[in-house]
């Protein structure tokens, strides 16, 4: 059978709060143990996406944010999702 993928991301910095402007470092840590991850997509709740494995970040207002980070594997289409609770001071 398939399994679904695992989900998992670094932050960079790692400890927040984050300032506004601040240029934040998202690294997907995500795998599958029986296939591999054929889709990376990233909410950063302030009404943007990306949809590499590994992304920068900007957000332009203070507030505090939710980032979900979802993975796809290649066999059967599994997802896995993981998040991550952002606070941007100014």
């Amino acid at each position: 059978g398939n399994t679904a993928p695992s989900c998992g991301f670094t932050v960079e910095p790692s400890v927040g709060p984050f300032r506004v402007n601040q240029v934040i470092l998202f690294q997907t840590t995500s795998f599958d143990q029986d296939g591999f991850i054929v889709r990376y997509e990233w909410f950063f709740g302030d009404g943007t996406k990306e949809d590499k494995p590994d992304t920068n970040h900007v957000w332009r207002t203070t507030g505090n944010f939710i980032v979900a980070h979802i993975v796809t594997d290649n066999n059967g289409a599994r997802s896995a999702a993981c998040t991550a609770n952002i606070t941007v001071i100014p």
